[in-house]
């Protein structure tokens, strides 16, 4: 078991708004403090006691066997305390006599709290302003840790808010990229099935191609009125009107020089 995971159930186990919980409690505020409790537990409800808990966490037998072979180094901050436990995870103490009289002995099975003896009575000291001011250390520190928990919070979400902003963006413009060239390929088809020339598998340029189709456009020859086809309606009426002018002048057609004169129709009609 790790100490992590026994802090993590203490906060569980004892918070707001019927205790307050400082982990690492120095004995005093100044550079020559000796002595710290891993936790001190302020009950802060009138009716059931005022009292201050110093909580001594042992997670291995090896760590306890150096805390108990010197139990008098706790007095530093338990002097100041109603109680003092010692809270470890199992297996770490064998015998209740192993722990000091006056000491409370808890033992975390990684569920619940198991009381395996309760603290002996003793007197409490009045805190002094030092230790008071660790305290109070301690409790700035955990609110300065949840402001920076909940910005760091809210950073992240705005993080993650505008990375999938910029994601849908993202996509938005693949799927209109995909769809502008799904029509550009349909149109590519439709004219290659149109003109019977394939630009992707040519051997002309697509350039050449272009050049040729823009001539074409320009020349109107695709245009219904001023096209080939109003040019050859041009060229068929003006050779029924040389028909007529020969009937009217009993002409033969072949004393005249018709190529001259179809020629000549031609150059006028361009």
């Amino acid at each position: 078991m790790r100490t992590s995971e026994i802090k993590a159930a203490m906060a569980r186990q004892w918070k707001q708004p019927e205790y307050a919980l400082f982990f690492e409690v120095r004995d005093g505020a100044g550079f020559d403090t000796k002595r710290s409790a891993d936790a001190v537990i302020m009950s802060l409800w009138p009716s059931r006691g005022l009292r201050l808990t110093g909580v001594e966490i042992k997670v291995s037998r090896s760590d306890w066997h150096r805390e108990k072979t010197n139990p008098a180094k706790a007095d530093s901050i338990a002097r100041f305390c109603d109680e003092w436990v010692l809270l470890t995870g199992p297996n770490v103490v064998n015998d209740v006599d192993e722990v000091p009289p006056l000491w409370g002995w808890t033992v975390f099975d990684g569920k619940s709290f198991k009381v395996m003896r309760k603290s002996g009575q003793q007197p409490a000291e009045p805190p002094t302003r030092s230790f008071l001011a660790a305290l109070l250390r301690r409790a700035d520190e955990a609110e300065a840790a949840l402001r920076n928990e909940e910005v760091e919070k809210r950073i992240a979400d705005q993080r993650k808010a505008l990375e999938e902003s910029f994601q849908k963006r993202i996509e938005r413009e693949v799927a209109s990229r995909s769809s502008r060239a799904t029509d550009l390929l349909k149109t590519v088809e439709q004219f290659e099935a149109a003109s019977g020339i394939s630009i992707r598998d040519t051997w002309r340029s697509g350039s050449e191609v272009g050049r040729v189709v823009k001539a074409v456009l320009e020349s109107g020859a695709a245009s219904t009125y001023a096209g080939l086809l109003g040019q050859a309606k041009q060229l068929e009426d003006a050779a029924a009107n040389i028909r007529k002018a020969f009937a009217d002048l009993n002409l033969a057609p072949e004393s005249v020089d018709t190529d001259e004169i179809l020629r000549s129709a031609m150059r006028r009609t361009a």
